[in-house]
């Protein structure tokens, strides 16, 4: 067993410290009633078993399908984007806030299943990129969205998303919605992933306040709320994501189902031949 560098050592003291602090600042002030199904964990320390699926997920609607504006969304392609219910109506309602503004948001990830995340673990594993393994990816919870700019939409996902207007409007509204950054830039050492300022939480309008409040992560709050103890992860065990592959455009129509497959069940998951431009929006599953 390696010997733990000294600096490294003074590092995680120094952060340990401050996020005891931070927690106990906060732990002074009463919480907010949360439901704990809202703050369900996927990570590598509390994956997410296989058969792990919300009840309430529904279907976001699309202005790609030609329904009316009000009550609809943008989004990256005709391929179906669910999530659950509580945190479908809250999107819905903070991209129309946010056009108000005009500031035109775009969802390009809602719900993968745990299917989903192996087979996309599989293809970015073997293009050698970086990537959450099956049960361990907060997509899974249904409670989890990307959500980025026009520009944004079947671009290679950076921090550099940050400093455009959407990117800055999301870090400075979606709490007032419910949402919360899933992987801020300065809990790497918590979470065990790095900055991903599309990646939006759904965690309800009055945790979601406190946690902006306090500055923290869902792990931390998650901490407060239920009196555990939120994972921390090793240097090492933090993972970079590698740009993905891409194409110039995304495919606009919804991609057929492969021959093997010769009929659909109402619900039911189909595996297809194309995948998507990168490695976070995938195509390569749909509901009939």
């Amino acid at each position: 067993m390696g010997v733990i560098p000294v600096a490294f050592l003074k590092k995680m003291i120094l952060w340990l410290l401050a996020a005891l602090l931070a927690v106990a600042c906060a732990a002074a002030e009463e919480l907010p009633q949360v439901d704990a199904e809202i703050l369900v964990l996927a990570s590598s320390a509390q994956p997410l078993a296989e058969d792990y699926e919300p009840a309430d997920l529904v279907k976001l609607a699309s202005r790609r399908s030609g329904a009316s504006a009000k009550g609809t969304v943008y989004t990256e392609s005709a391929t179906s984007i669910q999530l659950r219910q509580d945190a479908a109506d809250a999107l819905v309602k903070m991209c129309a806030a946010a056009e108000k503004k005009e500031t035109i948001l775009y969802v390009r990830q809602g719900y993968r299943s745990y299917a989903d995340e192996a087979a996309r673990y599989a293809r970015l594993e073997k293009r050698g990129e970086a990537g959450q393994k099956p049960g361990e990816t907060d997509y899974q919870t249904g409670l989890a969205v990307t959500v980025v700019g026009k520009g944004w939409k079947s671009k290679t996902l950076t921090a550099d998303f940050a400093e455009t207007k959407e990117g800055k409007w999301l870090i400075k509204n979606a709490a007032r919605y419910g949402f919360v950054l899933r992987y801020p830039q300065n809990k790497t050492e918590i979470t065990g992933w790095e900055y991903e300022p599309w990646h939006l939480r759904y965690v309800g309008v009055e945790a979601a306040a406190y946690m902006q409040e306090h500055d923290l992560c869902l792990e931390e709050f998650a901490l407060l709320v239920n009196g555990g103890e939120a994972p921390k992860l090793p240097a090492e065990a933090i993972q970079t994501p590698e740009p993905a592959s891409q194409t110039e455009e995304v495919a606009e129509a919804t991609p057929t189902a492969v021959p093997a497959v010769p009929e659909y069940g109402e619900g039911q998951l189909v595996e297809l031949e194309e995948t998507g431009p990168d490695g976070d929006h995938e195509i390569s599953f749909i509901y009939k």
